[in-house]
C-alpha cells in the first residue's frame, strides 16, 4: 500500500529532536577545530576557523531564542556557548581587536551571540561596546547582505532601530526583478540572507507588503530550482524564506522540507555542493575529517536554523511590509508586435497546432533529462508518495520544466512548457512571465528569432495563445 504524507507543519517533537542533532553534529567537528586548522589552510581557507564560529553562534543564539524548550536542549546550548566561548574569548582575539577595531565585527558579533545565549564576560562586553559605540565596526568595506548583518546586530544589541534597514533594502536584490531563472548561486544567497535580517531570523513575519504574491512565487520558484540543482544549502535558505511569509507549507515547500529529511535521515547529514571525492580520496584520515567538515558544516548549520525558524513562525506576532516588485516589462501591446513581426519575417499565415493534453509521467522523464542526474532524483519519486492532487505535481513540473528550459536554452522544451501552463489555465506568476519574455527578448529588430527556424512555428501559436488570454500582463496580480 503506498505510503501517503499529508502537507503539514512538522511535529514540534521532531524539530527539537533535529535541532539537538544539528548542534551535537558541529560540535563534536568544533572541538577538534585545533587540529582541522592547519589542514584547512593547505586549501587556502585561511581563518575559517572564526567563520564557523560565528555562525555556529549565531545557530546557538537563535535556539536560545525559542520559548519552552526541552531540559536537554538547554544544557547543551549552555555545554556549546562554553565552548565557543573558550575558542574566541582568548588574550589574542582581545588584543587583535584592540589593534584592529575593525575586527570588532566578526570577533564581537561572536561574543554578542554568546552573551544573548547567557554566556557572558564583562571583559569581552566593554571592549565591544567600545568599540561599537566609537563607530569601528563600520571601518571597512561591506557589501550589502554585510551591512544587514551589522545592522541587525545592532539593533539587536540597542533594542532599537539605530540602523534603518529600510534604506538599504532600496538597494537590495529583493527590490529588482530577480528570479532563479537567472540569478546566480551568489545572488541566490544575497537573496536568501536579505529576508533572514530584515526578518529576524523568521521572528517578524513579512506581511502585507504590495508585492507579497510575488515574494512568494519567486521562493516557490527557487525551492525548485534547488531541488532540480540538489543543493541542500540554498534549500534550505529559501525554505527558511518560506517560514518567513507563510506558517503553512504548501506543496513546493511540503515536498522541500520531505527531501531535506529524507536525505538527513539517511545519512546522518546534509552534504554540501562543492565535496570532491578524489580531493577527499588523497587525504589521510585526520586531513579527510577537517576536509569533511569543511564542506558539510554550513550545510548542517542552515539546516538547524531552518528548524528553528520554523519553531519561531508559529508562535511570532509581529508583522513587518516590505516593497517587493509585482509589475514586469511585458505587455499585450509588446507581445502582439512580437508575433506579428515574427509572421513577417518568416512568411507564416497559419498557426501551428499544438498538443492540448499533458502526460505526467513525459513531464517527469523532461524534468530529469533537464536535470542531467542520474538515477532519478529521489525528489521525483516522492511526488508519488505525497497527498498532491495531478494538477498540483503537473503545475510543479511545468514551472521547473520552465525554469531548466531556460538555464539549459532547450527552446522546444521551454515553448511546450509555455504551451502546457496555458492549458491548465494556472494562474499567471512570475516564472511564466520570466519565460515568456526570455523568448521573446531572443526576437531581433527585423523579426528573427535566435533560436532554430523549426521552432518558430509552434513559438507564434503559443505566443498567439498567450496574446489572447492576457489583458495585461504588467498589470497582473500573481498567485
Amino acid at each position: 500500500m503506498k505510503k501517503e504524507w499529508k502537507i503539514e507543519f512538522p511535529d514540534e517533537g521532531e524539530i527539537f529532536i533535529r535541532i539537538e542533532y544539528a548542534i551535537e553534529f558541529i560540535l563534536k567537528h568544533f572541538e577538534k577545530i585545533d587540529l582541522y586548522i592547519p589542514v584547512w589552510k593547505k586549501f587556502e581557507q585561511e581563518g575559517l576557523e572564526n567563520k564557523v564560529a560565528h555562525e555556529f553562534a549565531l545557530f546557538i543564539f537563535l535556539v536560545s531564542r525559542i520559548e519552552n524548550k526541552p531540559d536537554n536542549l538547554n544544557k547543551l546550548v549552555y555545554k556549546t556557548t562554553d565552548s565557543i566561548s573558550e575558542f574566541i574569548r582568548t588574550e589574542s582575539n582581545y588584543s587583535e581587536i584592540l589593534n584592529n577595531p575593525q575586527k570588532s565585527t566578526r570577533l564581537g558579533q561572536i561574543h554578542i551571540f554568546l552573551s544573548f545565549a547567557g554566556n557572558k564576560n564583562d571583559k569581552w562586553d566593554a571592549l565591544v561596546m567600545k568599540m561599537l559605540r566609537k563607530g569601528h565596526v563600520q571601518n571597512s568595506e561591506r557589501i550589502l547582505t554585510r551591512l544587514f548583518d551589522r545592522n541587525w546586530v545592532n539593533n539587536l544589541l540597542f533594542d532599537q532601530d539605530i540602523f534603518d534597514m529600510d534604506e538599504i533594502i532600496k538597494y537590495s536584490i529583493i527590490n529588482s526583478r530577480c528570479h532563479p531563472i537567472y540569478m546566480s548561486n551568489s545572488e541566490m544567497y544575497a537573496y536568501t540572507h536579505t529576508l533572514m535580517y530584515i526578518s529576524d531570523f523568521g521572528k517578524t513575519e513579512i506581511k502585507n507588503s504590495s508585492g507579497y504574491n510575488s515574494l512568494k512565487n519567486s521562493i516557490d520558484s527557487s525551492l525548485l530550482s534547488q531541488l532540480a540543482e540538489d543543493n541542500y544549502d540554498l534549500l534550505c535558505e529559501f525554505l527558511m524564506n518560506y517560514t518567513y511569509v507563510d506558517n503553512r507549507w504548501n506543496s513546493i515547500s511540503f515536498l522541500s522540507w520531505k527531501y531535506i529529511t529524507f536525505t538527513w535521515d539517511n545519512l546522518g547529514f546534509l552534504p554540501g555542493i562543492s565535496f570532491d571525492k578524489e580531493i577527499y580520496d588523497k587525504l589521510n584520515d585526520e586531513e579527510k575529517c577537517a576536509y569533511a567538515f569543511k564542506e558539510v558544516y554550513h550545510t548542517n548549520l542552515v539546516a538547524g536554523i531552518l528548524c528553528s525558524n520554523i519553531l519561531q513562525s508559529k508562535y511570532r506576532d509581529d508583522k513587518i511590509s516590505i516593497d517587493y516588485p509585482q509589475t514586469f516589462s511585458l505587455s499585450k501591446h509588446e507581445l502582439k508586435r512580437t508575433i506579428e513581426s515574427g509572421k513577417l519575417f518568416y512568411n507564416i499565415n497559419q498557426e501551428t497546432g499544438l498538443e492540448n493534453n499533458i502526460n505526467s509521467e513525459l513531464l517527469s522523464q523532461q524534468v530529469q533529462a533537464l536535470i542531467e542526474n542520474k538515477p532519478i532524483p529521489h525528489w521525483l519519486n516522492m511526488l508519488s508518495n505525497i497527498e498532491f492532487r495531478i494538477d498540483e505535481k503537473n503545475a510543479m513540473l511545468i514551472e521547473l520544466k520552465m525554469i531548466l528550459s531556460v538555464r539549459k536554452q532547450k527552446f522546444d522544451l521551454l515553448i511546450e512548457g509555455i504551451n502546457q501552463y496555458m492549458i491548465m489555465d494556472l494562474d499567471i506568476n512570475q516564472t511564466f512571465v520570466e519565460a515568456v519574455e526570455f523568448i521573446c527578448n531572443r526576437q531581433t529588430k527585423n523579426g528573427k528569432f535566435l533560436i532554430p527556424d523549426r521552432y518558430v512555428p509552434s513559438l507564434l501559436s503559443v505566443l498567439s495563445t498567450v496574446h489572447e488570454r492576457l489583458d495585461n500582463i504588467i498589470q497582473q496580480k500573481y498567485l
